[in-house]
């Protein structure tokens, strides 16, 4: 099951924190950072050696980041591991919050954060992608924010499973619109990873295992 699936090569975590009108809060990463500067993303990173779970980890770096102890999070489920393009497997945790909380920014790490519908993500109004042989590389020029790749396609799978609605876009080559049509959106989580695990994970290891 997508909900249950666990990686021996997960190192790192996202946090996909919702409200109560079923926004997630997207970051944008401060300019001056080394990797992906001025890129949205979910709050997260690495796993370190006092985290106890990969939850921890997820937990741990949303308060480094914007502030937000882990008290007013309540951890609700985690999502199959998916790969960011630089090759790091990244577990996404969803957590909700009883009401828009405080936050308080870390600018040496985050530029802003906003609040962003849960369905923009699963509309043709702001979507674009691109074919990688297997892989699909969303993204969502948002009025806000710029949204693409790894923290895109996490918000697709969040919206899908907390709307129960199916993207107005093909998914990847398995699942288009018409054949999603006739699924529920159950079904086209566990088929989205059924599909990702057996290509696109494949793929991306022997290109890694080429570079050594």
């Amino acid at each position: 099951s997508y909900r249950t699936s666990q990686m021996a090569d997960v190192d790192a975590a996202v946090l996909a924190i919702i409200d109560q009108q079923k926004r997630v809060l997207i970051c944008k990463r401060a300019d001056h950072l080394r990797t992906h500067p001025g890129e949205a993303c979910l709050p997260g990173g690495k796993r370190e050696e006092g985290d106890a779970t990969i939850v921890d980890t997820a937990l741990r770096e949303s308060h480094e980041e914007i502030g937000l102890p882990p008290s007013k999070i309540a951890v609700q489920y985690e999502l199959g591991c998916i790969s960011s393009l630089a090759g790091i497997w990244v577990h996404p945790i969803v957590g909700t919050v009883a009401d828009e909380p405080e936050l308080s920014i870390n600018t040496d790490e985050v530029a802003i954060a906003e609040w962003i519908p849960l369905e923009a993500f699963l509309k043709n109004e702001y979507h674009w992608n691109k074919l990688y042989g297997a892989y699909n590389v969303h993204g969502f020029d948002l009025p806000q924010l710029h949204v693409f790749g790894l923290t895109a396609n996490i918000c697709i799978l969040v919206a899908i499973r907390e709307l129960k609605m199916r993207p107005e876009f093909d998914l990847n080559p398995e699942m288009t619109t018409e054949i999603m049509r006739n699924m529920e959106p159950e079904e086209i989580l566990d088929r989205f990873y059924a599909y990702y695990y057996e290509n696109v994970r494949p793929a991306k290891e022997s290109r890694e295992a080429a570079k050594i």
